[in-house]
């Protein structure tokens, strides 16, 4: 039994400085990041308000132009749908000369008709008034 356990010690040394080793070679090749990030992290801050200081012309100038595009937007539409109220008003007023036109057509014909008719009835009672008196 002695030898067994021996055994197993051997093998169980073997992986643990195998292992060991590998970390070792994982960690070289690949540098923890965050280790890199807190060591450097006021040389990093400082690079960022650099950053943000030199940006905020563009910042301001890229504002200025989203509200002017903005206002643009607003007045191209303001013109829209003037023309469109406009339109619609040009089409109503021509429906109502159009109704106008038919309507007094629709007279027309009737004050025709009639006085048709009425001469007509004048015609036939004036010859029957002839007939009457001949």
């Amino acid at each position: 039994m002695k030898k067994r356990n021996a055994i197993k010690k051997e093998v169980k040394k073997i992986k643990k400085t195998k292992d060991s080793t590998v970390n070792k070679r994982r960690n070289q090749s690949e540098p923890d990041l965050w280790k890199e990030i807190r060591s450097n992290w006021k040389e990093i801050r400082s690079n960022w308000e650099e950053i943000r200081t030199n940006l905020k012309p563009l910042k301001k100038a890229y504002n200025k132009f989203q509200w002017k595009r903005k206002i643009a937007k607003e007045k191209e539409e303001r013109i829209r749908l003037k023309e469109q109220e406009e339109q619609r008003h040009r089409e109503e007023t021509a429906l109502k000369l159009q109704d106008q036109e038919k309507r007094r057509l629709k007279k027309e014909k009737k004050i025709n008709q009639f006085s048709s008719n009425a001469e007509d009835n004048v015609k036939n009672a004036g010859e029957e008034l002839v007939k009457k008196d001949g």
